[in-house]
């Protein structure tokens, strides 16, 4: 009778620390799933130590399969530790097909919800221009239309469409600089800045600049500065 009360004992003692693992890595699980559901936005400010926006339906779909495998961890986490205090109260062991319908319907449900909030936002993804159709217009530059003229800042930074041109070519795209600023930086001559780009979705956040730098004369790169 000791020996079996023991034994009972330490089970239960197993499960609980099964229970308050599958408590912990199922906190991860949602964290990933709740990162998915955001829809994707390229023009995020960077620098989130928890959980920024995805930037593409790659991340998507990434952090969606990775969180629900994740979650299926838990599941079968919770179903052990769950087996384990069964035992250990009622000395009755669970059927293995009650113990496999606890991760599948947990999967399930995760799955479903993270369709639901991705089919719910589907209009808010932002997605960067990719720089194979970008063309630099300057009416998209001057857009009264944040989001449009935002959308060609970062693609000027990321594509490069400016690398090479001369200060007058610059400036009979992007009009003329608000700032033009000397540098003492190796390899740059000076540095043009184009500020007053919003984020309408953020308009907390400041807006942004595009700097556009030169070097003998031509553009050596151009970017905002949160793509450094």
């Amino acid at each position: 009778m000791a020996r079996r009360a023991v034994r009972r004992t330490v089970a239960g003692l197993n499960g609980l620390l099964l229970a308050l693992l599958a408590t912990w890595v199922s906190l991860l699980g949602l964290l990933a799933i709740g990162t998915a559901a955001s829809v994707p936005d390229a023009f995020a400010p960077e620098g989130d130590p928890c959980c920024g926006p995805p930037g593409s339906w790659g991340d998507v779909a990434y952090l969606g399969a990775a969180g629900l495998l994740i979650v299926a961890i838990a599941a079968g986490l919770f179903a052990g530790a769950l087996a384990l205090g069964v035992w250990s109260v009622r000395h009755r062991r669970l059927r293995r097909s009650t113990l496999l319908r606890i991760p599948a319907a947990a999967t399930a449900l995760a799955a479903v919800v993270l369709a639901g909030f991705v089919l719910a936002n589907l209009g808010d993804a932002r997605m960067a221009t990719p720089c194979s159709t970008f063309v630099l217009r300057p009416a998209d530059w001057r857009s009264p239309d944040p989001d449009r003229r935002l959308r060609t800042a970062e693609a000027i930074g990321r594509c490069g469409v400016l690398e090479g041109k001369r200060p007058r070519e610059v400036a009979a795209a992007l009009g003329r600089p608000d700032e033009r600023e000397r540098s003492s930086d190796a390899g740059v001559s000076r540095y043009w800045r184009f500020a007053g780009i919003p984020d309408a979705r953020r308009p907390e956040r400041p807006s942004q600049t595009l700097i556009v730098a030169f070097s003998r004369g031509r553009v050596a790169s151009a970017y905002l500065p949160g793509e450094l």
